[in-house]
């Protein structure tokens, strides 16, 4: 797969001669790093939204659903959903 797209980093090359368990462990870490980035994206861009503004004019429909759903969290204004959502998820 990585041939047919050419999607290779540095640290597949550095992976290329090590063990199963040490790509399997630098994987790990790899999926490790990139939630908690993802998390501390989202819990900072979600505390941004709350500044006065920004609450007024994107977050508020965030918080006009009283509903204790799951899909609750997804009640955006299309702007929020773009930048915390979408955005944050192809940063990481």
């Amino acid at each position: 797969l990585r041939e047919r797209f050419c999607v290779a980093t540095w640290f597949d090359v550095w992976l290329a001669g090590a063990p199963l368990l040490a790509v399997a462990c630098a994987r790990a870490a790899q999926l490790l790093v990139a939630a908690v980035a993802l998390d501390a994206l989202q819990y900072h861009a979600h505390r941004a939204m709350h500044t006065p503004w920004l609450y007024a004019h994107v977050h508020r429909w965030h918080h006009e659903l009283r509903a204790p759903r799951a899909y609750a969290a997804l009640y955006n204004h299309p702007l929020e959903s773009l930048l915390v959502d979408a955005l944050g998820a192809v940063l990481v």
